[in-house]
């Protein structure tokens, strides 16, 4: 195909398309009023009587862009007292120019416009509106009044923004409330950006439910008390709603926003009886404080087992044997030990009885293996030390006991020259040295707020601690033929001062109150410990290994775990 021609074609088809969407952009119907692109309108919603015959009337404000775009709608006032909310849909439809607007704009600045010029919570017949959707137009005047609201405006938006503010004379935290369970509902919640979101699906009868259920995602922004007009929560609560818009792609204002800290529920706390009293607050709404109390954690942590194993037998690696098999001779210096060690009598071709005398003299197969455990007992007690919004340091410390045990283990069989081995001429020879560490552990941490999932939290965590430890040793150095009727051995019993610390970096989940799901990188060491660098005391009359204290010991690599909170 000629490129010349394939171009202009391609072009004409990309501006036929976009005439095509400008066309089907045209004039929209808002309860009964149509409104062009790029026309502004104001005007009331009306026509519903209450019981004693007078009109209900509902401001209504309308900006139409020119583009193709979503509905937002936005309410306030529902509650009549809850001020602010009107002041931020009044300053959000001021800064709207329907010229540079996609979509539509719908504001319902005060929908219980009875109760907002009265400085009161409810209807005229004393009931919650945002109780009474999707109304009832045969109802109260509050079922009247939502159901013209719901049935003339809310379903034909595409979004929806409740506004509202504490009320009875309480200062809410600035938070955005949605149901967690609705993605387009989250992404609007997280867009708005005050920084707080408490997931909830709100009570029955509120807009914000009642919308939900018919498939329009919906959120309420909170923020301030009732019956005043607070600049700080206007302007944040005006901020969030042009995120949203920014969001959805109704202008191209840059958007404004913190991260999003997500609260799974919400609770009242009540005085117990008979302590009640004045209050009198010290902290403002939202200032960080420390919680009253420490939260208590049990721990349990253990080591992968560790086993290291080599092996030895009388055909050598290279093949060679030996003109005379003299690389097929397996020996270890062991000395003093009596007749019933002796092994087999004739294990090799030629010589004497006496000359392979013992076990460990021209032995057919010596197996080494070394292995290690490591586990943590504690209890871990957290104090607050001080926090905000996506940050909190806290004080770390409770008692620990420690326990390394390792153990040395050395096998090895005297077969005779037929090959044939029995269990009172094979042998194992062991060292087990356990390290019980005893004392405190203290330190400090961090965790930093990632953001929230549908079940829970999650948490950046930086832990560091130090510890001082009583050790308690148990060593014991053995010799046992393998038939169980002769042995030898030592035990004995050291001690030390061991001081200890940890570092460790990862993610915490904090799936429910009370119970956190962690996976880290942790690194550990301990100084002065007892260790048998040199497990074998070849001397049967002694049995006397080399226990020494080791300057460090080192542990580290990834942990997973389960804590309990009390």
């Amino acid at each position: 195909m000629n490129l010349r021609r394939l171009l202009p074609a391609l072009l004409a088809s990309a501006l036929c398309a976009t005439s095509t969407a400008a066309a089907d952009w045209g004039p929209a119907t808002v309860a009964g009023t149509e409104i062009a692109p790029g026309q502004t309108l104001r005007f009331t919603l009306s026509g519903a009587r209450g019981f004693e015959a007078a009109f209900i009337e509902v401001a209504v404000f309308v900006a139409r862009g020119v583009r193709p775009g979503p509905t937002l709608c936005i309410t306030s006032a529902i509650h009549g007292d809850e001020v602010n909310s009107v002041e931020i849909a009044r300053r959000v439809f001021a800064g709207v120019d329907s010229q540079d607007l996609a979509g539509m704009l719908v504001v319902l600045p005060a929908v219980n416009s009875y109760g907002f010029r009265t400085k009161g919570r409810n209807m005229p017949d004393r009931r919650d509106l945002n109780r009474a959707f999707p109304g009832n137009l045969n109802g109260s005047v509050a079922s009247i009044v939502a159901g013209e609201v719901f049935g003339r405006v809310i379903k034909d938006c595409s979004y929806v923004i409740d506004l509202h503010t504490g009320s009875n004379l309480r200062t809410n935290q600035p938070q955005v409330r949605v149901d967690a369970g609705n993605a387009k509902a989250v992404e609007l919640a997280t867009h708005f950006g005050v920084g707080m979101v408490v997931a909830g699906e709100g009570p029955e009868g509120s807009l914000r439910r009642e919308a939900m259920k018919i498939g329009i995602p919906a959120i309420i922004y909170e923020g301030g008390p009732p019956y005043i007009f607070v600049e700080p929560e206007i302007a944040r609560g005006t901020q969030g709603v042009k995120n949203v818009m920014s969001y959805l792609g109704m202008t191209d204002d840059p958007p404004n926003t913190q991260p999003a800290r997500w609260l799974d529920r919400s609770r009242w706390l009540r005085v117990p009886q008979g302590q009640g009293g004045i209050y009198l607050p010290t902290v403002g709404v939202g200032d960080a404080v420390v919680q009253n109390g420490v939260a208590v954690e049990l721990g349990w942590r253990h080591l992968v087992e560790a086993r290291y194993t080599a092996t030895a037998s009388i055909l050598p690696p290279s093949f060679n044997v030996g003109n005379v098999f003299e690389n097929t001779f397996l020996f270890a210096p062991v000395s003093n030990f009596s007749t019933d060690w002796a092994g087999n009598a004739q294990n090799v071709p030629v010589g004497t009885n006496a000359s392979t005398f013992g076990i460990w003299n021209a032995a057919s197969l010596m197996q080494i293996d070394f292995t290690q455990r490591f586990d943590i007992y504690q209890v871990n007690v957290r104090v607050p030390i001080w926090e905000t919004a996506n940050h909190r340091a806290y004080g770390l410390f409770g008692p620990r006991i420690t326990w390394i045990w390792e153990r040395f283990r050395w096998r090895t069989v005297d077969a005779d020259i037929n090959g044939d081995a029995g269990p009172d001429t094979s042998a194992i020879y062991s060292n087990m040295v356990s390290n019980r560490m005893y004392g405190v552990h203290f330190g400090a941490g961090n965790d930093w707020y990632l953001g929230s999932t549908p079940i829970g939290a999650l948490a950046f965590n930086l832990d560091i601690e130090g510890g001082m430890y009583v050790n308690l040793v148990k060593a014991r150095a053995h010799w046992e033929r393998l038939d169980g009727l002769v042995s030898a051995g030592r035990a004995r019993r050291l001690s030390s001062l061991s001081p200890g610390a940890e570092l460790r970096a990862g993610l915490k989940w904090y799936v429910w109150e009370g119970i956190t799901l962690e996976m880290a990188y942790d690194v550990q060491t301990y100084f002065n410990t007892i260790s048998s660098p040199k497990p074998v005391d070849f001397n049967f009359g002694t049995i006397d290994p080399e226990y020494e204290n080791q300057f460090f010991r080192w542990y580290y690599g990834m942990r997973f775990g389960i804590s309990f909170s009390f």
